[in-house]
């Protein structure tokens, strides 16, 4: 049992089996569990000054949000000392850096579930996410993150840099409101081929239809994708839209509320 000063909340896992990829909240991030576990959600500050920071039974989830004060040290003890039970993190600071991001993941050997904010994190957080949770992450989150780019997306597939490692367990991503454009689906789609779940909405470069895509769509890419979010893509047309219904045969759902150039023809 965890210390009571760390938990804040402890609940069957079995309540997060499965979470929409449209809804924008902490839970967001999808879930497919069948066995039960405990949990505990903690914050940063009470994890430092508890004494029991290794148990070794306990599962935690750590997340901090917006108005919670960040520092690179406290975070950095959080990760050495309790890295191998942590399963998600969540990070909501805009004082957040792509070094903070370095200096935790290597201790974090069973992350499973990352989530960023709208925080300045750009390339070299996603070559560092790659490198150090290529064989454990299931879902990763970087909604807003103004920074990430098709280079950031190069990294996270395991495209760009020599032996590069891709996120090969990865099932689902959010990279909304970033400046992901057609290269960089083109590298998500050759290098992580595995993705169900997938948040487009607010890319406003995207149209499925630049230089790369189409070739990776006839190639198989995106075969196993079961949900597509592009709300708000708004250079997304038919051509984008045939594109997607011929290369994802599993695809139950597919938001395209404001795309403004899709018509009744697609």
């Amino acid at each position: 049992m965890a210390d009571s000063s760390i938990v804040s909340k402890k609940d069957s896992f079995e309540h997060f089996q499965e979470t929409s990829i449209f809804e924008d909240d902490d839970y967001f991030i999808y879930h497919k569990y069948t066995s039960s576990c405990s949990k505990s959600i903690t914050s940063f500050d009470q994890i430092l000054l508890s004494k029991s920071l290794s148990q070794k039974n306990e599962i935690l989830y750590l997340h901090q949000h917006g108005n919670e004060p960040i520092d690179a040290k406290i975070i950095r003890a959080v990760a050495i000392n309790c890295g191998s039970n942590v399963v998600s993190v969540c990070f909501s600071s805009m004082a957040l850096t792509d070094k903070m991001v370095e200096g935790i993941l290597p201790h974090l050997s069973q992350l499973r579930y990352l989530q960023f904010n709208g925080v300045n994190i750009g390339s070299v957080a996603a070559r560092a996410i790659s490198m150090f949770c290529h064989n454990t992450l299931k879902s990763l989150r970087v909604s807003g993150c103004h920074l990430i780019t098709s280079e950031s997306c190069g990294w996270l597939a395991g495209i760009i840099g020599h032996n590069s490692p891709c996120l090969r367990r990865l099932q689902a991503l959010d990279v909304s409101e970033t400046k992901t454009d057609d290269r960089g689906l083109a590298f998500l789609a050759k290098g992580l081929v595995q993705l169900e779940y997938l948040d487009l909405s607010t890319c406003p470069q995207l149209t499925f239809v630049g230089k790369g895509m189409l070739d990776s769509l006839r190639n198989g890419s995106f075969c196993s994708m079961v949900v597509l979010n592009m709300h708000d893509c708004k250079c997304v047309g038919d051509e984008g839209i045939v594109a997607i219904a011929r290369a994802m045969p599993k695809l139950k759902h597919l938001n395209l509320s404001g795309c403004v150039h899709a018509t009744n023809r697609s």
